[in-house]
């Protein structure tokens, strides 16, 4: 019963899906170091144009969005319990709505959304190892559990289709004393069919280990294709990657560093934030194809992670 019943929920959440990806203005949602002394990292909202920009989080400590869908926003926060001991909440485009979603501790990490909302894909350490959660995107109820074999996993994502999960992994564990590094890998939701996407460039000693190999990963909508950042050739650029591993493609071409972005629905736009190392991040954002870079915020603040939400 319980399966028919999330397939009719699912077939409704679809039909109603293509509506809701049709209407409501398209914002950029954007985290906020507002008070470094105190830690205190805000949520912001802007239209595309960085006008109107607005904290719609307005919460002591950490607060700070991982995934914009349709008109939610999904971000971890330690507002109700110690500092850096997050908890996974949504809220409306507009900040309206706060919703604690899970009763355990997830880790800081990108995270993933399938089957029209109904899930979404997490990692936590909250028994005792870090894994990956399949979870109802509303209750927090796990539904399934996976570890891949991998020493140091993170940032899961899914294919758009919900048949793939793609995340970041290293066979040691994230420290200088490794000999592994990060590097995107593809698998399947029960976590079979493991299998490595991208190589870092063998030649290229220029990141130390605590910089990306290969940063989260974001899927270009449309294509079958996944961007991610990487430090090569002494900074950041993002870069693209065929689903098989082949075509790998720089798509930023700065002295700039360039990081954290996001797709925007229709996959014509993506959102970024950047830094030259010498003044604070800022975001930005540019056709897919690399033309008409703007620069949207200029504040004396550091400004990271931007996604795209629509308002209701």
């Amino acid at each position: 019963m319980k399966i028919i019943n999330r397939f009719i929920l699912l077939v409704i959440f679809s039909v109603s899906g293509i509506f809701a990806q049709l209407s409501g203005e398209l914002k950029i949602a954007y985290n906020v170091l507002d008070n470094p002394e105190e830690g205190d990292y805000e949520i912001y909202v802007m239209d595309l144009s960085g006008n109107n920009k607005k904290n719609i989080s307005n919460s002591k400590g950490t607060d700070w969005v991982y995934l914009g869908f349709r008109d939610k926003l999904y971000f971890v926060s330690d507002r109700d319990t110690v500092h850096g001991k997050y908890f996974l909440y949504e809220m409306d485009a507009d900040g309206g709505n706060v919703k604690r979603i899970t009763n355990y501790s997830v880790d800081d990490s990108w995270l993933g959304v399938r089957y029209e909302g109904l899930e979404l894909i997490v990692a936590s350490s909250h028994e005792g190892r870090r894994a990956f959660y399949i979870i109802d995107a509303s209750s927090g109820e796990i539904h399934e559990k996976v570890t891949p074999p991998l020493a140091y996993i993170n940032d899961p994502i899914f294919s758009p289709d919900g048949g793939i999960v793609i995340f970041r992994g290293c066979k040691d564990d994230y420290d200088k004393y490794r000999k592994d590094f990060d590097e995107l890998y593809t698998m399947s939701p029960d976590g079979s069919a493991l299998d490595k996407l991208t190589k870092y460039p063998a030649n290229d000693t220029s990141a130390s280990w605590r910089e990306y190999h290969a940063g989260p990963p974001s899927w270009i909508p449309g294509t079958e294709k996944i961007s991610f950042t990487s430090y090569r050739e002494g900074n950041y650029n993002i870069y693209s990657v065929n689903l098989d591993g082949t075509g790998l493609k720089k798509l930023t071409s700065s002295p700039n560093d360039e990081g954290w972005h996001a797709w925007s629905p229709d996959g014509e736009m993506v959102v970024y934030d950047g830094t030259d190392r010498n003044v604070n991040y800022d975001i930005y954002i540019m056709d897919a194809n690399g033309e008409n870079v703007n620069r949207l915020t200029n504040e004396k603040k550091v400004e990271q992670a931007p996604v795209f939400v629509r308002t209701k």
